[in-house]
């Protein structure tokens, strides 16, 4: 995809505008996972396509190049085995392979040559219209009309979307339970706990000898659920022991 790259754990959106890069990325986790997040990347690319334009075909035919002898963009000089000038050109590329060039030669036109090339290059340009379309996608993007970015995730989703999502050292299978172990490996308790919104943090831990290894982990479990709806604000009685399938 045109401007857009796939990293790890987001999108990552990136248009350049004359030499300069603009860049966002957007994570799964806070774009509502991988085919949300890559919508929200694209209605950004489009944006920032149809809001900063190309450069106009005339601004980039003035450009000085760095293999430039002459300084002048569009006009060269032929010298002969010792340096002296025979002539200048004046050339001008109208669109792929189309281009359009007049030669001036000194024999001719004497030091008035340069001049000639010089107003002659002018000519050529006026020739050039619109933007200069580096890609095919600049094209369509500038005849497309605005759309509306896709709306973001409430804050509250959000937060239960991450308190969701399991961390790289989690070892029981559920994100926010853990399993607390004795010295030589064996389960000792399933806790259960989230961080709400700012430094309020929610945990209950339930012990292997009160209920049993299985037991534990489920209401652990259970509890974690009703942290998360504590967490969004949601009114729900407190688990039971039925609640996690447990008789």
């Amino acid at each position: 995809m045109y401007g857009i790259s796939r990293g790890a754990r987001r999108w990552k959106a990136s248009i350049t505008r004359n030499k300069v890069r603009l860049f966002k990325s957007f994570a799964f986790g806070t774009h509502g996972g991988r085919g949300a997040a890559l919508a929200h990347a694209q209605a950004w690319r489009d944006e920032i396509m149809r809001s900063h334009p190309p450069i106009f075909r005339r601004e980039k035919a003035v450009q000085a190049r760095s293999n430039s002898k002459t300084g002048i963009p569009g006009v060269t000089c032929r010298t002969d085995a010792r340096g002296k000038p025979l002539g200048w050109t004046a050339k001008t590329q109208l669109e792929r392979g189309v281009q359009v060039q007049k030669w001036f030669s000194v024999v001719r036109y004497g030091n008035h040559a340069k001049e000639l090339a010089i107003a002659e290059r002018q000519r050529q340009l006026e020739q050039l219209t619109g933007h200069f379309f580096a890609h095919p996608s600049d094209r369509v993007a500038a005849a497309m009309p605005a759309q509306k970015r896709p709306a973001p995730l409430p804050e509250p989703l959000l937060r239960r979307r991450k308190a969701q999502t399991a961390a790289s050292t989690n070892t029981s299978g559920t994100p926010g339970v853990t399993c607390l172990r004795w010295p030589d490996g064996t389960p000792r308790a399933w806790k259960a706990k989230t961080q709400k919104k700012g430094s309020k943090i929610l945990e209950k831990t339930f012990y292997v000898a009160t209920y049993g290894n299985d037991e534990a982990k489920a209401l652990a479990i259970a509890e974690r659920q009703q942290q998360l709806q504590q967490m969004e604000g949601w009114a729900s009685p407190r688990p039971t022991e039925s609640d996690c399938g447990v008789a």
